[in-house]
């Protein structure tokens, strides 16, 4: 599902964008965007937008496309392939807790 190709789309500091990976869904999209972000590359979604509006011409339309500065492909394509197997999900059993934490209790009150 990777394919890497050069954007026509510069980011601030002229280090073309490229497409890092392309996801059906916007949301695996966004999600794959966080792990990237969480790991200091400057990701950023193209057309997801568009996705969910026409979501029957998902095909047609390309999917929605994460992409990367081109000096930090190599890091991005690496956390990319960590996600899809699996690597950053949490064992089953993981008790993730019921109360809020306590920054959320502080931002709730």
């Amino acid at each position: 599902m990777n394919k890497v190709r050069a954007d026509m789309t510069q980011s601030r500091s002229e280090d073309p964008l490229c497409t890092v990976a392309i996801y059906p869904v916007a949301t695996d999209a966004l999600i794959v965007q966080g792990c990237l972000i969480a790991a200091g590359v400057p990701a950023q979604v193209a057309d997801a937008n568009l996705v969910q509006t026409y979501s029957l011409l998902t095909t047609a339309l390309g999917g929605v496309r994460i992409l990367a500065p081109a000096s930090q492909l190599g890091q991005a394509q690496a956390i990319v392939a960590a996600f899809e197997r699996g690597d950053y999900q949490l064992p089953e059993d993981t008790d993730v807790g019921t109360e809020p934490t306590a920054s959320i209790q502080g931002a709730v009150n």
